[in-house]
């Protein structure tokens, strides 16, 4: 529920700042690939979020600045409630705490921030099956929900591998494929 929840605030975030889905979909990765090795009770979950998008913005080549990404974080957080001043001490020490997460972060992953999304293989996948704009819709909606989820740390060919069947379905006039028995 934390991971969802938390995916969520990231989109919502990374909306706001503006970003591409690619960045926010490499934020999501970040996330969970930190806490696949950290745990949730040493670790503030939104600051960690607010961490993979800063570092995730830069890594995709669309860099935000750090006191928009925390005012925007800020706000996404606690809906409904003034954001503090920008040279406040609150927006201050939340600043200094996305930069020592980002170490944190980047010592977790190992350095190794390159990430294979599936949109771009899938999506020639559809063009190959002559497939729709809707299908290609529908399969890009559902590699954006696996990022809520621990599929995102598969490899992208394990997901593509798993929207086959889902996109041969949606096919009009075309029988159901069963899962490609090489995943596993």
């Amino acid at each position: 529920e934390y991971r969802k929840l938390t995916c969520v605030f990231i989109q919502d975030t990374g909306r706001s700042l503006r970003l591409p889905q690619l960045p926010i979909a490499t934020a999501m990765v970040f996330y969970h690939r930190f806490f696949a090795f950290k745990s949730y009770e040493e670790h503030d979950r939104f600051n960690i979020a607010t961490t993979a998008l800063f570092l995730a913005s830069k890594v995709e080549e669309t860099p935000r600045k750090l006191k928009d990404v925390v005012t925007e974080a800020y706000k996404a957080q606690y809906k409904g409630t003034p954001v503090p001043e920008t040279e406040s001490r609150e927006l201050y020490e939340r600043k200094e705490k996305v930069l020592i997460s980002e170490r944190i972060l980047l010592q977790t992953l190992g350095f190794d921030l390159s990430i294979e999304h599936p949109y771009r293989p899938l999506l020639a996948y559809v063009k190959s099956i002559m497939g729709t704009r809707d299908l290609a819709q529908v399969a890009w909606n559902f590699i954006n929900d696996s990022l809520r989820t621990t599929v995102c740390l598969q490899a992208a060919e394990a997901l593509q591998k798993l929207c086959r069947p889902l996109s041969a379905c949606l096919r009009p006039r075309r029988r159901c494929l069963a899962p490609d028995p090489s995943f596993t």
